[in-house]
């Protein structure tokens, strides 16, 4: 068959994308595309009915991660026979590999039936109904592109693509769905890009122990004896004690974690921690790590006139017993607390929701899986940890609160939303401060009925604080926009003699508007002398 201008651009395309430079690579893959297996599966690609997409991945000569084809080719005639059936008969669902020892091979895959790692380049229809033209090179009915990282780039697409496109839609563009469901979507979008994120950080800065010498672990038990090796084993076992040390004692969240951190935030700390330190005690399962130690300990009870340090060797195994104790005492704590703050993410999500009412209708359950985690888990009861717990969803419901009245606009933006709305949000984020406490309070009289039980003894001023403070604020922005509300009632009455009066207000309006404040936050103080100014100059209307 001969070749298109569109298999002429695959081929180039996989030719300069994968393949290290050289003069021949065109025709080499230009073979491999002519081959029976591959070229069906790209066929089928151009083809309306055909497959949607195919992901094509290069492996160099004397790569040890060759996948294994489906067919063997070396076995006989019979099952060449039996490949071009099925290639025939349409079966084009598994990868096909063609190649050899001294170019390398090329591996077609539709992606769901062989793991790759490293660089690959798919191609894909952009209409899945629609065929692809096989004359033209390159148009709209195809895309393409490099992959170096699957998760990675799914990452930073999801980041820098399709959630910014999502979040600058219209509100006609989303039809029929009501806002809160659109709301909804957004924060399970917003929440699938930070796990994702998270989980990559996890994967990619894990604690990787260094291995002993391949030479000096093939002499097993006997290399006691052997005075080069012991102290080679030494060197290593003391580098294993000062990097886990260093590990266990990093408490330091700053690097993840603001003022303004939410309840999440422990979750994802507390579960990167589970996944560091099972890392860690896998790695110390394995072959080599127990050869390491099962040597120095043999040392240990060597005889004295041996030419090795049997004192130093004695307490660095000693050291190392006692950090194999912290490592299990670490790991067996973040799954605990991870156990138990599972339970709790159902209740956290909807702080995440943006609608203070739907808090508020969840708040006992939020309450009671909090009182069951302080009065049950083994490591996470602590005084410190559930203030900081309770602190942190106090961030969230604020935070909540915040877009709630304003979504992520600008600042300036809330000048232009519907006063009777506005006030309706506000009264609700006071309602919700309340609740929070109400229900608190009660949880906090409940225990005290059980004194031989744990209690809420946490500092309320330390956990409501920030609402409180927040509400302060609001309670001032609810008198603004009520008399901004009674001055556009006016308006529309349209009173005789109320025109100056109207337009002094909107002066007056506009004059604070104009100095920029951001009227939702409350750590600045900014706000409260223009407030004052503000109602002595609506009294004196």
């Amino acid at each position: 068959m001969a070749l298109t201008a569109r298999h002429r651009f695959l081929i180039q395309r996989i030719s300069s994308s994968l393949l290290p430079a050289h003069p021949s690579n065109d025709s080499l893959v230009e073979s491999w595309i002519r081959s029976e297996p591959i070229l069906n599966r790209v066929n089928s690609l151009f083809s309306p009915e055909g497959i949607q997409k195919l992901v094509f991945k290069y492996y160099e000569p004397g790569a040890g991660d060759v996948p294994t084809p489906p067919i063997e080719e070396e076995d006989g005639k019979e099952e060449k026979e039996g490949e071009a059936a099925a290639l025939a008969a349409g079966d084009l669902s598994a990868f096909a590999l063609v190649g050899d020892v001294e170019s390398g091979w090329l591996l077609c895959t539709q992606g769901h039936d062989v793991a790759l790692t490293g660089r690959a380049i798919f191609f894909m229809k952009t209409h899945p109904s629609k065929g692809i033209d096989p004359t033209k090179s390159n148009d709209a009915a195809m895309t393409h592109g490099v992959i170096t990282d699957p998760m990675r780039s799914l990452e930073v697409v999801m980041r820098n693509v399709y959630k910014p496109l999502l979040t600058a839609q219209q509100a006609s563009s989303w039809g029929q769905a009501p806002p809160a469901a659109v709301n909804e979507m957004m924060v399970g979008v917003d929440t699938f890009v930070h796990n994702l994120a998270e989980n990559l950080k996890s994967l990619n800065s894990g604690l990787e122990l260094r291995k002993p010498e391949p030479a000096y672990e093939a002499l097993g038990a006997s290399a006691s004896g052997e005075p080069q090796v012991v102290a080679s084993y030494m060197e290593l076992l003391e580098e294993w004690c000062t990097r886990i040390d260093r590990y266990l004692d990093d408490s330091d969240r700053s690097r993840w974690e603001t003022n303004d951190s939410g309840p999440d935030s422990e979750l994802e700390y507390w579960r990167r921690r589970m996944q560091r330190l099972t890392s860690i005690t896998d790695q110390l399962k394995t072959r080599s790590c127990k050869t390491v130690i099962g040597v120095l300990t043999a040392v240990t009870r060597l005889p004295e006139d041996i030419a090795i340090d049997k004192q130093r060797t004695l307490t660095l195994v000693r050291q190392w017993k006692q950090i194999d104790l912290n490592i299990t005492e670490a790991a067996n704590e973040a799954k605990d607390n991870v156990k138990y703050l599972n339970t709790l993410e159902r209740f956290i999500e909807p702080l995440y929701a943006g609608d203070p009412e739907v808090i508020i209708e969840m708040l006992p359950a939020l309450m009671n899986a909090l009182k069951m985690v302080h009065t049950i888990a083994r490591y996470f009861n602590t005084t410190e940890r559930m203030t900081k717990l309770f602190m942190k969803i106090t961030n969230q419901m604020v935070n909540t609160c915040r877009i709630a009245l304003n979504g992520k606009n600008a600042p300036d933006a809330i000048w232009d939303k519907d006063p009777e709305q506005l006030l309706e949000t506000l009264e609700s984020c006071l309602r919700l401060n309340e609740m929070y406490q109400e229900q608190y309070r009660i949880t906090k009289d409940k225990l005290l009925t059980m004194p031989k039980g744990k209690q809420f003894d946490f500092s309320e001023t330390q956990i409501f604080g920030k609402f409180d403070l927040f509400c302060r604020r609001v309670i001032k922005l609810i008198d603004m926009f009520s008399n901004i509300q009674q001055f556009k009632s006016l308006a529309q009455h349209k009173l005789d003699g109320m025109s100056p009066l109207v337009e002094a207000f909107s002066r007056i309006i506009e004059q604070l508007r104009s100095k920029g404040h951001d009227l939702l936050d409350f750590h600045s103080n900014k706000l409260d002398r223009d407030y004052v100014e503000f109602n002595v100059r609506i009294g004196e209307l």
